[in-house]
């Protein structure tokens, strides 16, 4: 039995510095290092190992392999670290931005809101919000299920008429290709790791 850090591929590129601070804290906590890849090496984990990570796509790759299922989110393991030292926002108000991805997955979501508590952040929630969340950004970032993917012009245009209405500029996802819809907005976009971690 062992546990096993996948750290997300997507939010290793996008958030250099906050996943290597992670990737320091789950080496301390654990004295693992990561494994890569999911895709490429979920494959290699045995029946009794926990896969430890961040990202939602990360979950459903893991979970497609029918000899293994055991994961847990790093939210998790934070939001329940006593000794955890989290940075102050001073009650800053942010909006949250679930994801449709994380659809059934109660512990993550209120994971995500335990931890913009504790990190004193007066939490804004859309209408649609836990299970009922809309759609991912990757929908239109990346395409998928569409017969002609988007423009650029059209991904930005998209996106400024989804979050124009929001009563802040800061929006908080835990899914890189929602933030990446959130900052195509013009609205600050904040990953959820990027305010655990924050940049020196």
């Amino acid at each position: 039995m062992a546990n096993v850090f996948f750290p997300s591929c997507k939010a290793r590129a996008a958030y250099k510095e906050p996943s290597q601070k992670l990737a320091e804290y789950i080496k301390y906590k654990f004295d693992i290092d990561s494994m890569g890849c999911c895709k490429i090496n979920n494959s290699k984990l045995n029946n009794d190992d926990t896969a430890i990570i961040l990202c939602l796509n990360c979950a459903r790759v893991i979970e497609a392999n029918a000899k293994y299922k055991s994961i847990k989110f790093v939210w998790e393991i934070i939001d329940q670290d006593r000794d955890f030292i989290f940075p102050d926002y001073h009650g800053q108000k942010m909006l949250l931005q679930d994801c449709h991805v994380g659809r059934g997955r109660k512990n993550v979501q209120n994971s995500i809101r335990s931890l913009m508590k504790k990190m004193n952040i007066e939490i804004l929630e859309l209408e649609k919000n836990y299970d009922n969340a809309e759609h991912c950004a990757s929908h239109e970032i990346i395409g998928y299920h569409r017969e002609q993917p988007m423009t650029k012009e059209e991904q930005e245009e998209y996106f400024k008429y989804r979050y124009k209405n929001t009563i802040t500029d800061i929006v908080v996802s835990y899914c890189k290709y929602c933030n990446d819809g959130v900052s195509m907005s013009g609205k600050k976009g904040l990953h959820i790791l990027e305010l655990l971690f924050p940049n020196n």
